[in-house]
């Protein structure tokens, strides 16, 4: 496992936020209030923050802290100590400690599919290389109850795909440095975004 000015108001409630909300969004490797911010106005379901030194997506627990001071809505998952299990991850709560089995994220691949049925999570990250093997494999996403999000490359044409194919599924989108402080470019993210209007 690897992991212009923004306004919190740049998706008003009523207007993309209420569509997006049809869609479930997993925000990951949040490492600044910027994205933070533009991720939560959003209406994502989750935010996840990486605390482990060595990640590419590293976040202090006093930065994490202050995020958590300063946006509301998104659920809070931390990568932190995780446990591996048969290639199925376990990401621990907010709290740094294990997650129980009714509070914790999982990450799993295609061939750990057969699982799904026995995990007890929050969240489900499905962490796919060829999409078109996810879609092979609707029905049985499409069945599941817990809440299931698609880690993969997206782009515009993949989304509407995804769409059509696992309208149950969610997505996961990336946060990522700042072109200096409180400046980003998120036309990629918007692009994708956009995809789920026409």
């Amino acid at each position: 496992m690897n992991f212009f000015p923004i306004s919190v108001n740049l998706y008003p409630k009523g207007t993309l936020y209420s569509i997006m909300k049809r869609t479930k969004i997993f925000a990951k490797g949040i490492q600044h209030l910027t994205d933070a911010r533009y991720f939560s106005a959003m209406g994502v379901d989750w935010m996840s923050f990486d605390i482990r030194q060595n990640s590419d997506h590293f976040i202090s627990r006093i930065a994490y802290n202050a995020i958590k001071e300063w946006v509301e809505g998104p659920q809070f998952s931390v990568y932190s100590n995780e446990v591996e299990i048969e290639n199925i991850k376990i990401v621990t709560d907010s709290e740094y400690q294990p997650a129980s089995e009714t509070n914790r994220v999982v990450e799993l691949d295609l061939a750990s599919l057969k699982e799904l049925e026995l995990i007890k999570a929050n969240a489900i990250l499905l962490i796919v290389d060829n999409v078109e093997l996810a879609i092979s494999n609707a029905d049985i996403l499409n069945k599941q109850t817990t809440p299931i999000y698609l880690d993969t490359k997206l782009s515009p044409s993949i989304v509407k795909d995804l769409a059509k194919a696992l309208p149950t599924i969610g997505i996961v989108l990336y946060g990522a440095a700042e072109e200096k402080v409180g400046f980003k470019n998120y036309d990629e993210i918007d692009e994708i975004i956009e995809a789920f209007l026409d």
